[in-house]
């Protein structure tokens, strides 16, 4: 490095590209690299620069969220520095396949711009840029004698050649769209031109690089994933979640809110967040944050709904054969509308204080109320990280405002503990919640599989603002976590035990003489 810190910054710049490519872009392309790069970059980059400089062969899979510099990285700058380094490199022949043929020939587009136009690449490498002798839309051999050819995912790739070279580098990217992997027959489509026409058209020990994002859960990226022949790699733009959902449920509620004009909005949500930004982004992660904070990334959710942002920006498409519940199966509704004097209640608490992995469980705070017909509606779902005291507060601060029939506690190992501070902490306040421990069932996916019907049929309903809980059941049992589903399921079996009761009506606390005669008549 001292050596090549000594030279003209021509042949400098050009020295250190050589070293890799992430310097290469570094270099050479800052009209692309406008953003600081992030810790994805540098472990892309450290990918491709591998899977070209060690024997040949390599094939991996990158998926990436959406507008995060991939194509670019995969697309331009690698053809390009295989094109200025070919020594180095050993590339005679790219071949570089997208969804259509003329998103491939935009690829040959921008690499042609940079040979001709790109001021850095012309001093440092007056051998490799400007016109080749060859140079049409879909097809360039620059002066370094490398060939580029562009084609479109299912188009005719057999037999092409460069001189007595075959292709040596493979670079599909985004090969598929919203309209070819929307059904199995197309995915099988396109699965098969990979295997037998893409991956056969190149030499013996060509390279392959797949990047894109996952549309489908059984798209073809999401198969070369899991394939052993193939380096897999998965990004996400959300690396780690905000601890504290009640809080970012609330700032959609404002983000979200109908009822003012979207300015105000919009205002109102940014100086609640504002106002919470510290405890709403401790421990967060995202791939990228010089590009988009963990707040975009949380308003482009809202925007595009969490089905399109799990695919595009997580790389998570969820399977609804793998899931209890469907997205379409949801009734809403709003509680302003409801008569909530007219229901009976039930509530349930899942501290999540037992063995395990546990202690990383947020806890779940759930109340349930039926009508005279029988439907059920979710009035709360507080989930979030807390500690015990805190679980306790939110509790008792729970009953006081909604004051359920009975308040079920999921009572298993140190639960139960739990159970029995609540319950003398309350009467130390005066007043006596009816609370009942419920020993759950080890299988909670059985448990909890039998509020499918009732989400199904609509007697189950739910308010969009219980953000957290519709997540988690959604995705159920694939989840991160399933304390929300777990309360729910308790408050409705404690709803089921109430048939004959009547809707309990208050105007202050109940004394401990209040509570016994309600209880015993």
């Amino acid at each position: 490095m001292a050596s090549i810190a000594r030279l003209p910054p021509r042949w400098r710049d050009r020295a250190l590209g050589c070293l890799d490519v992430g310097l290469f872009a570094e270099k050479f392309f800052s009209h692309y690299c406008r953003d600081p790069a992030g810790e994805f970059h540098h472990e892309l980059y450290q990918l491709l620069d591998e899977s070209i400089r060690d024997k040949p062969g390599h094939r991996i899979a990158v998926a990436a969220p959406r507008e995060s510099a991939k194509s670019t990285i995969a697309t331009l700058i690698l053809p390009l520095w295989c094109i200025c380094y070919p020594e180095q490199t050993k590339k005679k022949f790219i071949l570089i396949a997208s969804d259509t043929a003329t998103q491939a020939e935009r690829h040959i587009g921008d690499i042609k711009i940079e040979l001709e136009s790109n001021e850095k690449l012309l001093r440092s490498f007056p051998e490799a840029t400007g016109c080749g002798p060859v140079w049409t839309k879909e097809e360039i051999v620059t002066n370094s004698e490398v060939k580029v050819t562009a084609r479109g995912t299912g188009g005719n790739i057999r037999g092409l050649r460069h001189r007595q070279y075959r292709p040596d580098l493979l670079i599909g990217d985004d090969l598929e769209n919203d309209a070819n992997s929307l059904t199995a027959e197309q995915r099988e489509k396109i699965t098969d031109w990979f295997y037998k026409a893409f991956c056969k058209t190149g030499s013996r020990g060509v390279d392959i690089v797949v990047i894109g994002t996952i549309l489908h859960y059984e798209s073809l990226l999401a198969r070369l994933l899991e394939n052993p022949a193939f380096e897999g790699r998965r990004y996400q733009g959300v690396v780690r979640w905000s601890a504290e959902s009640a809080l970012w449920e609330e700032w959609e509620r404002l983000y979200t809110n109908r009822t003012v004009d979207e300015k105000e909005r919009a205002k109102q949500a940014d100086e609640f967040f504002a106002a919470h930004s510290a405890r709403m982004t401790a421990g967060t992660q995202v791939i990228w944050p010089a590009h988009r904070s963990y707040l975009d990334l949380m308003k482009l959710r809202v925007a595009e709904g969490p089905a399109s942002f799990d695919s595009e920006i997580q790389n998570e498409p969820v399977n609804p054969r793998d899931c209890l519940f469907q997205s379409e199966w949801f009734t809403w509704f709003e509680e302003e509308r409801l008569d909530i004097e007219s229901l009976v209640l039930a509530a349930a608490v899942d501290p999540s204080l037992g063995g395990g992995n546990r202690h990383d469980d947020p806890s779940a705070i759930v109340c349930v109320g039926r009508d005279e017909n029988g439907t059920l509606y979710v009035l709360d779902a507080d989930i979030e990280h807390r500690p015990p005291d805190k679980i306790i507060e939110d509790t008792l601060e729970l009953y006081r405002r909604r004051r359920p029939a009975v308040l079920g506690v999921e009572t298993v190992q140190f639960q139960e503990f739990f159970r029995d501070v609540l319950q003398k902490r309350a009467a130390a306040l005066g007043f006596y919640p009816p609370v009942r421990g419920i020993k759950t069932s080890k299988d909670k996916k059985l448990r909890i599989q039998r509020l499918q019907p009732l989400v199904k049929n609509g007697t189950l309903r739910f308010q969009k603002r219980h953000i957290t809980l519709y997540d988690q059941l959604r995705l159920f049992p694939r989840a991160g976590h399933d304390d929300g589903p777990d309360a729910l399921e308790m408050a409705v079996q404690l709803i089921e035990t109430l048939a004959g009761t009547k809707p309990f009506r208050f105007d202050r606390p109940q004394t401990g003489r209040e509570h016994l005669k309600r209880v015993f008549g």
